[in-house]
């Protein structure tokens, strides 16, 4: 959400008195004393210190579009509607799912129907068998003075067999009873497991339009790899940000810092921050934390960046809305009262420094940092002396 910074450094020393020159001369150059500020420039982002982020649902599909974004840096409403991704595989999965609903439905009444007959016909079976064993008792029951021998045996034997039968039928059914038990069980499972699979999918619906989950102001996420606001048509990952609900009651300024100016600034430098659309304003504010590793901020690029956080001293709501773009001066060196010598009269190799005096020779110094201007100087010069230009760049 942050656009590319510019980084400088500017110089701040004390004024000194007009110098009046012949035309295509160049002005003497005097060392002064004075003051020295060594400033960093990053751009960057108003970001609410308190803020809500709502990320991309996750879905069976690996990519979903875009199809609604409500207005960047807009105030909204708690429940107003955000953002809204394309749902037809979704509903396409509801219809697939309804109709397994009713299949499973009606393998479970079919089921029922089918166990119902044939417990119907394993009782029956049980009926006639007891009727059997009630005959054979009857005939048991003929003296066996009555009949013959071989008579009253095969009665005794008719009612062994008839016993039997009835004990056979009565286990068949109560085998029959407890698989249409479980018949009925796994189909009910079925049947449950695919409404669940429906409310699932019929949240996951609901999921794929982002609402407000309070009031505050909408930020639209960047897009990772084309370093823009993601746009309706855009295709997302689950998991990614899409936007964010900030309140304007405390503001961050959230700036990026070239990975070539590590080292330059740090946690607890003072700074001044200038909103583009009010430069007339500074806002003073301190540099709060430094992301420990500098990323690309795109897909492919070449440069990267550390984020940068800013804390300020007081948050303006009638001005300051989230993601308003802000230039940051960072105070990194300062010096008060220091010898200050121009860069053009000096001649810099690595950690030696020497000063071209005016009336001819060198003289070694000591310096305590340098703008792109001038030097604090920490020994070898005073105020008031002369030097001369040096030949060409240094």
């Amino acid at each position: 959400m942050l656009r590319t910074p510019a980084i400088c450094v500017c110089a701040v020393a004390c004024s000194t008195a007009p110098v009046t020159t012949h035309k295509g001369e160049r002005p003497p150059l005097s060392v002064t004393r004075g003051d020295l500020h060594e400033r960093v420039v990053v751009s960057g982002e108003l970001d609410a210190a308190d803020s809500s982020k709502l990320a991309v649902p996750r879905t069976r599909n690996w990519q979903i579009p875009i199809r609604f974004i409500a207005k960047d840096g807009e105030p909204v409403k708690k429940g107003d509607r955000l953002m809204e991704f394309d749902n037809s595989a979704v509903t396409q999965r509801l219809r697939e799912l309804e109709l397994g609903i009713i299949r499973a439905a009606n393998a479970l009444v079919s089921q029922r129907a089918s166990d119902s007959i044939d417990l119907a016909d394993k009782e029956l079976a049980v009926e006639q068998q007891r009727i059997e064993v009630a005959k054979a008792a009857i005939d048991v029951k003929v003296p066996a003075s009555l009949i013959s021998r071989r008579k009253w045996q095969d009665n005794q034997l008719a009612l062994e067999r008839a016993e039997k039968g009835h004990a056979s039928a009565v286990g068949a059914h109560a085998a029959a009873k407890r698989g249409a038990a479980l018949e009925e069980k796994v189909k009910r499972i079925d049947y449950e497991k695919a409404e669940r699979n429906l409310e699932r999918a019929e949240k996951q619906l609901d999921k794929l339009v982002l609402t407000a989950p309070h009031d505050g102001v909408l930020l639209v996420a960047d897009h990772p790899w084309f370093g823009r606001r993601l746009q309706v048509g855009d295709t997302v990952q689950p998991g990614m940000e899409a936007v964010q609900i900030s309140s304007s009651e405390t503001m961050k300024v959230v700036a990026q810092l070239s990975d070539i100016d590590d080292g330059r600034i740090a946690v607890g430098m003072t700074t001044e921050c200038v909103l583009d659309a009010y430069p007339a304003i500074r806002h003073a504010g301190t540099v709060a934390s430094i992301s420990e590793i500098a990323r690309e901020p795109s897909q492919n690029s070449l440069r990267r960046f550390f984020q940068v956080e800013v804390r300020l001293d007081k948050t303006d709501t009638k001005t300051m809305r989230p993601g308003m773009s802000v230039r940051v001066d960072v105070l990194a060196r300062e010096v008060t009262g220091a010898v200050i010598a121009p860069r053009a009269g000096l001649v810099i190799d690595g950690s030696k420094a020497q000063a071209l005096l005016a009336g001819g020779g060198e003289r070694a110094i000591e310096i305590e940092f340098c703008t792109p201007q001038a030097c604090a100087v920490r020994s070898g010069l005073e105020a008031g002396e002369r030097l001369r230009y040096r030949d060409g760049p240094r």
